[in-house]
């Protein structure tokens, strides 16, 4: 019985894995933050991301999971290297410019879902989470707010998103 129960374990485990690797990287809508894998859904529209190693300190105490959207994304395409810049409160913020098919999705799903949350997601796991504040119609996105190393450490991850032009 023990072992029966561990293969089922083992087995919701890997396909939440499974699932997360699947997810393109980018820009997803919030639907729950979940306090464990029972509260998080997953299925064909929807799934459950954990914080990356990196960010855990960022996350929440009480949510260990994020529920997404899988089909309200940007995907993380870059036309430029995301900059780290100083900001006059002795912080920094990261700042990423989209590619031109991305900028319209964005645009998109930024006017779309205002005032909710969004998570960036990088190989199943999440990086981030921010309140869209405002529609984003310049395809540029701040990242503000970093605390501790957050910032420096987010940058080397997002470099590997910019759009190689041929």
């Amino acid at each position: 019985m023990k072992k029966m129960i561990f293969l089922l374990a083992l087995s919701i485990i890997s396909a939440m894995v499974f699932a997360q690797q699947k997810l393109p990287d980018g820009i997803y809508l919030v639907t729950m933050l979940a306090s464990d894998s029972e509260d998080a859904y997953t299925g064909n529209d929807k799934a459950a991301v954990s914080y990356h190693p990196h960010f855990v300190d960022d996350a929440p105490e009480e949510y260990y999971l994020i529920e997404i959207s899988r089909y309200s994304f940007v995907p993380l395409e870059l036309s430029l290297k995301p900059l780290l810049v100083n900001t006059k409160r002795e912080g920094k913020k990261v700042i990423m410019q989209f590619s031109g098919s991305a900028t319209e999705k964005l645009k998109a799903f930024t006017a779309g879902n205002l005032k909710r949350y969004a998570v960036i997601v990088v190989n199943g796991m999440a990086l981030t989470v921010h309140k869209i504040k405002e529609a984003v119609d310049s395809g540029v996105v701040q990242i503000t707010n970093c605390m501790g190393r957050a910032c420096e450490e987010l940058l080397p991850i997002l470099q590997n998103h910019v759009m190689k032009l041929h």
